[in-house]
């Protein structure tokens, strides 16, 4: 990739559309092997070209957005993340309509990133936002859905509102245990956690039938 990307340089110049599509190739083959700071560079200078030459709101420049703040994130660039995933959002927002998967998708990936900044609050607003609009979109038994609904889960019991952690749980696990089963990793992290949040909040009864459930073998 990294030879192509030198051929189409040379053949129709640095910021031709097609270089620069080869260029966020390469950055996602760079993310994919973890050589996120190479990844980091190749998208910068692939994002401020597309920004230049397509204009904000372009497909393609809200596809390197979006990669770079991912690999913001990988390296624990957190406020960076932020900045550039709100700019994402608001950019999806306006090519796609706030109900459409890859809007959603900013949306989680922002809840996301306030979480591991440990400002629950506002993750729990963006986690809340993704799963009420993935639900009307895709479907309450979605896996995206779930996935959204498992994170909204564990930062509602970080800001300790046990009691509505545990009503999210109760409703994920069923669904999860339906759709995947028991053996289901996710199905078994969703039950784990659910456990813990019945445990504090002094629902012993369910938290041992999930435990029943947990030491079964696989």
């Amino acid at each position: 990739m990294e030879a192509k990307v030198r051929i189409k340089k040379r053949s129709l110049g640095e910021e031709d559309p097609e270089t620069l599509d080869n260029m966020h190739e390469l950055s996602l083959m760079y993310h994919k092997n973890r050589q996120f700071h190479d990844a980091e560079v190749t998208e910068t200078t692939v994002l401020e070209a597309r920004k230049r030459i397509l204009g904000e709101y372009h497909p393609a420049t809200l596809a390197s957005m979006h990669h770079l703040a991912s690999t913001y994130y990988a390296q624990y660039k957190y406020d960076e993340s932020e900045r550039l995933g709100r700019e994402t959002y608001e950019a999806a927002k306006l090519i796609h309509g706030e109900d459409n998967p890859s809007t959603l998708t900013t949306m989680y990936n922002l809840a996301m990133t306030y979480q591991s900044m440990r400002q629950f609050s506002n993750s729990e607003e963006w986690y809340s936002r993704c799963f009420r609009g993935r639900k009307a979109l895709l479907g309450p038994d979605d896996e995206n859905t779930l996935r959204a609904m498992h994170e909204l889960m564990l930062v509602t019991g970080e800001l300790d509102r046990l009691t509505t952690a545990a009503e999210l749980g109760v409703d994920l696990v069923e669904r999860r245990r339906r759709i995947l089963g028991d053996s289901d990793t996710d199905t078994r992290q969703s039950m784990e956690e659910l456990m813990v949040t019945l445990i504090k909040i002094g629902r012993i009864e369910e938290a041992e039938a999930l435990e029943l459930v947990l030491s079964r073998p696989i």
